[in-house]
């Protein structure tokens, strides 16, 4: 007894195991994914050999094959790379066998075909799409701050303020290639603090002929630029030289 139900529960297991097994579903049967670009369809018909049905009674002749999918997809699958190009991938394939395909009718027996028609969808990869990378903080903080003054325009940095162990003149330096790459115009502050001293000079009648400052030197310059970072944050101020009026303002946290 024991023995016989043994048997019956190996026996289940192995019919569910073949079931799984037929279950399986491959990718070329799935649905298009949102990747993929369609590019049309392919429909194609196999023939598989004949079966002839004597009318005397004699035992047929059965010169029939019979195809897996695997087999089938696999020819699919040559016939569109030949139409559409190697980057291609196949979806929603199908395969329907007809036993009684093209049927021919003679006085002594008739001759019918088996034949396995196929069909899938045609796409393709879509192109990787390229990564943007994302602007830095600092960066971001001066577009910001920046975005209502024209290119082009004068700037000069005046008040850079950083953490502790943070190199004060690289992080200028970040700053000043990130304003030249944007258009504008860096104008070193100790030209200007020079000019300015100049100008003094020159109010007083101290000063010599061949270096006179030009009264539109230091009106050029139109905008100051202060730049400050803390633990979690950088803010960008932008001052009109002109006016005094905060022209920008930024704040970027990390």
């Amino acid at each position: 007894m024991k023995t016989t139900k043994r048997f019956l529960l190996i026996t289940i297991m192995m019919v569910l195991s073949i079931q799984t097994m037929q279950a399986q579903t491959y990718e070329w049967q799935k649905p298009m994914q949102s990747t993929e670009i369609y590019k049309g369809t392919i429909t194609k018909k196999y023939g598989a050999g004949s079966i002839t049905y004597f009318k005397d009674g004699s035992e047929p002749e059965d010169l029939r094959s019979t195809y897996t999918l695997e087999e089938l997809y696999s020819w699919l699958e040559d016939d569109a790379i030949q139409q559409y190009g190697s980057n291609i991938v196949l979806r929603q394939f199908k395969a329907n066998k007809n036993d009684r395909d093209d049927p021919h009718y003679y006085n002594t027996f008739d001759m019918y075909f088996r034949a396995y028609t196929v069909s899938a969808i045609v796409a393709t990869p879509a192109p990787p799409q390229k990564q943007v990378p994302k602007a830095n903080p600092l960066t971001q903080a001066l577009n910001k701050a920046l975005q209502n003054i024209r290119e082009g325009s004068r700037l000069a940095l005046d008040q850079i303020r950083v953490v502790s162990g943070t190199d004060k003149e690289d992080f200028k330096d970040k700053i000043i290639e990130v304003l030249l790459d944007n258009g504008y115009k860096v104008v070193a502050k100790e030209q200007l603090e020079k000019l300015y001293k100049e100008q003094q000079d020159q109010l007083s009648g101290l000063y010599n002929e061949n270096t006179t400052v030009q009264g539109n030197n230091f009106s050029a310059v139109g905008y100051f630029v202060n730049v400050k970072v803390t633990e979690t944050s950088i803010r960008v101020q932008v001052v009109n030289v002109s006016t005094g009026e905060y022209e920008g303002n930024a704040t970027v946290n990390f």
